[in-house]
């Protein structure tokens, strides 16, 4: 039964089994680094004209005259510096207090042609800072035989024959132009063929969570009417994704006006053509964040859903056509989509999977997604894994609902920032909605049009950052909403508190632990341990670091003190302590410890929605104890 309120619908998609021809495939394209990598090498110079600031005209011109595209339509050929601005045709960037901002303007392959010239030097710089520095190995992780390989001819014939002409198929026409426009502007032709290494990267999360890559802990919240402070809707989220923490940190601000379409703001990268968070000047605001559904339920053919939620963006002025948008469209993943309409005000969130799709309606005008379905009929196909959302969620509940004693209603934007920023404050180090993958923050007013945009940087999370305060009437010239402009909130100061410090390390140390740089990751956890020696977080990450280095005697006493800790805030971190342990023991001919090790890794007790349907790595020690006992027969 549906409960009241809840609208359900499906699609007929369906899926493929070919993980394994794609595994070699996949990871480049998660990781964005060959796809940027083919695209920013220049196959003509780009040009740069320097104009004096005493040149007040409003129109900068072009150095010389502007390229003609196949289609006919004139796009730039140069960047013009001037006033601190660097243009290209009608299209401008410019750093805006450590935050770059970029404006995009006109038909899909001027916009296309404008970005290339724009952003190509920070999508080249993106590129060498995404090379992974080493291949992370976890307790978790169980290496194929080498005959379940896929070749490298097997993979290259799937990508060409099936996963390239679906992309092709599904991706609107718009935006197949506006990946031309970019690729004629540094002289890489504008035929489907030249387009490819953009499109892949477009549609690399698709991929990912189609064929079993991927994954992050996102959260987003809204309420408005009686739950905040003035009336007006406040739409919160952060972006999670630890191992893409170098992709945060080129994060810019891009304003678009599209010719034919509305114009809208959002928080995305150089090269990505698509949005995770945003809002248009109709007032609709959207976000997601993944939920994991069942193989069978998630599809490559449909459109990659950052693109998706351009087009809501892009053509939907109320919630209903926002939804519309989303429920009749061809989808391929799943995921937890809360939209927001700010002149109502209202917001609700829609569960989606490929085929099929629920509603969620709001309570007392407050309403929030993590990474885990909450109606019944996406429950059904929820995947089994662990996204930390029950932690989450839990601490949503309390903030945001009246009743509570630890309400943070009425919100107003500085809560929403605060509430962004939550983690445990007790010497633990261990996050909540803030968490060492937040690599992205952003708050939307979709009723004054107004945006706060936070970025990684050196002092920890996004959340921790500076919220970089925007108006997008402002932007386009339009008249403000309100008659005062947003002001900035200003980022978290670290030297206030020893426990900002070992939280700040604590970062660093899960960031370099997820991207195989093991002697920094162990340095900056025991910076934190020599804070708060009891740090469930540092010991976790510590005893996991020391674990990967073979150095399983300091990772075992690490791990042990862990298990021993009066109180664990994060029954997960025990599951992995506990399993680590077993295998530590069983791997040092200790079959009795790590038998016991392994049954209490099945005793710990995961909240059954968290976990969907079951934790794969207590599957393991399930596993690893009958192989246990089948050697003591």
């Amino acid at each position: 039964m549906m409960r009241p309120g809840v609208r359900h619908g499906t699609r007929g998609h369906s899926t493929n089994g070919h993980s394994l021809i794609l595994s070699l495939l996949l990871l480049p394209l998660v990781l964005f680094v060959f796809i940027i990598g083919t695209v920013f090498e220049p196959r003509q110079p780009i040009s740069t004209l320097v104009v004096h600031a005493s040149d007040d005209s409003n129109k900068p011109e072009l150095s010389s005259s502007p390229s003609i595209t196949s289609s006919g339509e004139p796009i730039p050929r140069a960047v013009v510096v001037r006033n601190g601005r660097l243009y290209a045709g009608e299209g401008w960037l410019e750093e805006r207090d450590g935050i770059t901002v970029v404006h995009f303007k006109g038909t899909p392959r001027q916009m296309g042609a404008q970005h290339a010239l724009l952003l190509g030097q920070k999508a080249q710089a993106l590129g060498k800072a995404m090379i992974p520095t080493g291949q992370p190995q976890g307790p978790a992780d169980q290496n194929q035989p080498p005959s379940s390989q896929p070749t490298n001819d097997q993979a290259s014939t799937y990508m060409q024959n099936y996963i390239i002409p679906t992309l092709l198929r599904q991706t609107p026409a718009r935006y197949i132009d506006e990946m031309k426009g970019f690729m004629a502007a540094v002289g890489g032709g504008e035929t489907d063929e030249a387009i490819i290494p953009l499109l892949l990267g477009n549609a690399s999360q698709d991929l990912g969570l189609v064929f079993g890559v991927g994954g992050g802990a996102c959260t987003a919240f809204a309420a408005w009417g009686s739950a905040t402070s003035d009336g007006g809707l406040i739409h919160a989220r952060n972006l999670d994704y630890l191992g893409l923490r170098e992709l945060g940190r080129m994060a810019v601000v891009a304003i678009y006006e599209p010719a034919g379409y509305y114009p809208f703001m959002a928080i995305t990268y150089p090269g990505l053509f698509g949005v995770m968070q945003g809002m248009n000047i109709k007032g609709i605001s959207i976000s997601m964040t993944y939920s994991l559904a069942q193989p069978s339920h998630v599809s490559i053919d449909g459109v990659p859903f950052m693109l998706l939620l351009r087009r809501v963006l892009e053509e939907a002025s109320t919630l209903d056509d926002a939804i519309s948008i989303i429920k009749n469209a061809p989808r391929t993943v799943g995921l937890t989509i809360l939209v927001s309409d700010g002149k109502i005000p209202a917001a609700r969130v829609v569960e989606v999977a490929a085929d099929r799709y629920v509603i969620r309606e709001p309570a007392a005008n407050v309403i929030w997604a993590t990474n885990r379905y909450e109606t019944p009929a996406m429950k059904d196909v929820q995947m089994p894994g662990w996204l930390a959302s029950d932690r989450r969620d839990r601490r949503l509940r309390m903030a945001l609902s009246v009743e509570s004693e630890g309400t943070l209603l009425p919100l107003d934007v500085q809560k929403a920032v605060g509430l962004l920023r939550d983690r445990l404050t007790d010497g633990s180090l261990v996050g909540r909605i803030n968490n060492p993958g937040t690599i992205v923050s952003a708050i939307f007013t979709p009723g004054t049009l107004r945006m706060w945009a936070a970025v990684v940087s050196e002092g920890g999370t996004a959340a921790d950052s500076r919220f970089h305060a925007f108006d997008l009437a402002a932007e386009l010239g339009l008249p403000s909403r309100t008659p005062a402009p947003p002001s900035d909130v200003p980022a978290r100061d670290a030297t206030k508190s020893t426990e900002e410090t070992a939280w700040q390390a604590v970062v660093e140390a899960a960031y370099r632990d997820e991207i195989g740089d093991l002697p920094h990751a162990e340095a900056f956890a025991r910076q934190a341990l020599a804070l708060f020696p009891q740090s469930e977080a540092a010991l976790l990450i510590l005893g996991r670091v020391l674990y990967k280095q073979g150095k399983d005697g300091e990772a075992a006493a690490c791990l042990e003190q862990l298990v021993n800790l009066p109180t664990i805030y994060e029954p997960h971190n025990l599951l992995e302590a506990w399993y680590t342990l077993g295998v530590i023991a069983a791997r040092r001919g200790q079959p009795g410890q790590a038998a016991a090790a392994f049954q209490a890794a099945l005793a710990v007790h995961l909240p059954e929605e968290d976990v969907a349907q079951g934790d794969l790595l207590q599957q393991k020690a399930a596993e690893a104890l009958a192989n246990l006992a089948n050697h003591s027969k």
